[in-house]
């Protein structure tokens, strides 16, 4: 089985972007033995208005991979809801239908992932900073990926990742829940 887990960062230059690191982590802490069975390929959006040429960019990565694994393939997109920005709401719900006619699954952070998962591991009593510059953000995430495969902590105490109307909380997202639905739907959770 692939899984192709397509997140909104663009990834540039040495440094590379930042949402991987942050996926790229929480398949490692919370589901290592499929991360470990399957092939995983993270593919770049380089931006979220650029989700319509998703499906090109997974025939290209099937056609790459067809020619010595598995043709049954999920795809995941990871995605920002901006909430700060007017914009944003209709192209989620854009994103939205995309996503059903493509049977790809989507999951959320909102407004984004920096807010959602680095506010979760900054300290009690520490103000949270969000990252400004994308260097910034990709040194946050290299930091957040080290700290958080070194703290014991379970899914089940991950509740900012489990909240299934990312839309009407800030700070969240669906993200365990859409993976631990997908992996079930593939026979690999129980």
């Amino acid at each position: 089985m692939i899984f192709f887990l397509c997140f909104e960062s663009c990834v540039k230059g040495k440094m590379g972007g930042s949402d991987d690191k942050y996926l790229k982590a929480i398949m490692t802490k919370f589901y290592p033995e499929i991360k470990q069975k399957h092939r995983f390929e993270y593919i770049p959006l380089n931006g979220k208005e650029n989700y319509k040429n998703l499906s090109a960019k997974v025939k290209a990565k099937l056609h790459e991979a067809n020619k010595s694994s598995s043709k049954e393939y999920r795809v995941i997109l990871f995605l920002d809801t901006d909430k700060s920005n007017i914009d944003s709401e209709g192209k989620n719900e854009d994103i939205k239908s995309f996503c059903e006619k493509c049977d790809y699954s989507l999951a959320w952070f909102n407004p984004d992932v920096e807010s959602v998962l680095l506010r979760y591991m900054t300290p009690k009593g520490q103000s949270f900073k969000k990252p400004a510059s994308s260097h910034e953000k990709v040194e946050k995430a290299r930091q957040f990926a080290s700290s958080f495969l070194q703290k014991k902590i379970s899914k089940s105490e991950m509740t900012v990742l489990y909240v299934e109307d990312v839309n009407r909380q800030n700070n969240c997202s669906n993200l365990l829940s859409v993976l631990d639905s997908v992996f079930h739907s593939c026979g690999l959770l129980p």
